[in-house]
């Protein structure tokens, strides 16, 4: 991945190693991402209102999405999203 700018002259965002992270993840557990977040996360934490949206699915044009994404988009309500804060802090 070539630099946007030289190193330490600008904050710069990407999600690159968040894709990463998912393609080694499913890769070694022989599960999808959405699989293992679905079983490793919103069960654990009972964030029932939490799913993955097909990209072929239907237009969210107003809902906040990644850069990059591995397969699917991330979708969450309010009382979903303080679980998992609560749970990482």
């Amino acid at each position: 991945m070539p630099l946007a700018a030289p190193f330490r002259t600008k904050l710069m965002y990407n999600n690159f190693l968040y894709v990463l992270a998912a393609a080694i993840a499913e890769k070694l557990t022989g599960q999808s991402w959405e699989e293992l977040i679905r079983m490793r996360i919103f069960e654990i934490l009972g964030m029932s209102n939490s799913s993955f949206i097909d990209q072929d699915g239907p237009d969210f044009r107003n809902i906040a999405t990644p850069h990059m994404t591995v397969k699917g988009k991330l979708t969450s309500i309010p009382i979903d999203v303080h679980r998992f804060v609560v749970w990482i802090l």
